[in-house]
């Protein structure tokens, strides 16, 4: 059986570096008008932080203005006892099954660099997802409410 969607919130952005923080206020006003707990908020922050710096990093990383339109899509859902987090965007597509687990090692000794931000959305979520369909990809976040 579907959950009842009881708030929802969807606005379209640029996909900048400087519209992440924009994008986080938002997100977080709206929870904070929908009453979620703050350790909720912030978890589902964190992650929307990392996923949405990671379509601007890398999905749309090499393409010109003019070769694409740069936008992502973020859609937030309250259902019941839930948060479900969607952010499409038309950049490229990547396999997450693919992303190296974290190697603190090597990121201290500087043999590589990033790696925690697929491991930091799937450990502060309940449910992280990501498909690319008809060129849109769709990166899916769902926390519980407690």
């Amino acid at each position: 059986m579907k959950k009842k969607v009881l708030h929802s919130f969807e606005k379209i952005y640029d996909a900048t570096h400087q519209n992440v923080p924009v994008i986080m206020k938002d997100l977080e006003n709206k929870m904070k008008e929908w009453q979620i707990p703050e350790i909720t908020r912030e978890d589902l922050i964190l992650a929307a932080d990392e996923a949405i710096t990671n379509i601007v990093m890398h999905a749309y990383a090499n393409v010109s203005d003019r070769e694409q339109e740069k936008k992502v899509e973020v859609i937030l859902l309250y259902k019941e006892n839930l948060l479900e987090l969607i952010l499409k965007d038309k950049g490229k597509s990547f396999n997450m099954s693919r992303v190296p687990a974290p190697n603190i090692e090597q990121n201290l000794k500087g043999k590589r660099r990033g790696g925690f931000g697929v491991f930091l959305m799937k450990t502060l979520m309940d449910k992280v997802r990501y498909r690319c369909h008809l060129g849109m990809n769709y990166t899916i976040l769902v926390k519980r409410v407690d």
